[in-house]
């Protein structure tokens, strides 16, 4: 499924996406199933208190979100970049997200192994409307220290994320990943990355 250039972007930028992974039946039965977890599912105000819903119990209640974690296209994807799937660490959420996800890491660069979160998208992602924002290669120690270094609003904490408004969109080197329902982005948990909410008002519908 990937060329080699794909698996070299993985490799030395952290990211890769699959654009079409789900097919269109695909898609629509997800996004059914999604709705009626996400219906009840509790707020989540770790981002703001907008209105944003999370659950992380619905792998087991709906066989078609059941069904992602082995699924034969990112499966594939997982051989060409480390020549075996990756292993399920039974972790995942499902939200939509109506808040500002300010920058941060999920992993530390310097203490942790290469975990890869995968998210699956619901909706349309496009630049400056509810992309995901990452820093290509910044899950390389020495690059996340750099910008650890280069920016005080991160603070001391790794994980800590900026509230800043004015570091949204001015960190070097960012680039937003554009995506569609169906598309899902591979992408190494310690690149540093945020994300914005939507112009729209409605929310970013995402599994990872």
């Amino acid at each position: 499924m990937l060329n080699d250039l794909d698996v070299g972007q993985f490799r030395a930028f952290g990211y890769v996406l699959l654009e079409d992974c789900l097919g269109t039946d695909e898609v629509g039965q997800v996004q059914e199933s999604f709705d009626r977890v996400i219906d009840g599912a509790p707020a989540f105000t770790d981002f703001g208190t907008r209105g944003t819903k999370r659950s992380v119990s619905f792998m087991e209640t709906e066989a078609s979100l059941g069904a992602l974690i082995e699924h034969p296209n990112i499966m594939e994807a997982m051989r060409d970049i480390d020549g075996t799937e990756f292993l399920y660490a039974g972790a995942g959420d499902l939200t939509a997200n109506v808040d500002d996800v300010y920058w941060h890491t999920d992993g530390n660069p310097s203490m942790q192994p290469m975990t890869a979160k995968s998210a699956i998208y619901l909706t349309d992602a496009r630049d400056g409307d509810g992309a995901l924002s990452i820093i290509p290669g910044s899950f390389h120690p020495e690059f996340s220290a750099a910008l650890f270094r280069s920016y005080g609003p991160l603070g001391e904490e790794y994980r800590k994320r900026s509230h800043d408004e004015g570091f949204q969109q001015d960190v070097p080197g960012a680039v937003q990943v554009r995506a569609k329902p169906g598309d899902v982005l591979l992408w190494d948990n310690r690149l540093w990355h945020s994300a914005w909410k939507r112009k729209d008002g409605k929310p970013r519908r995402n599994i990872f």
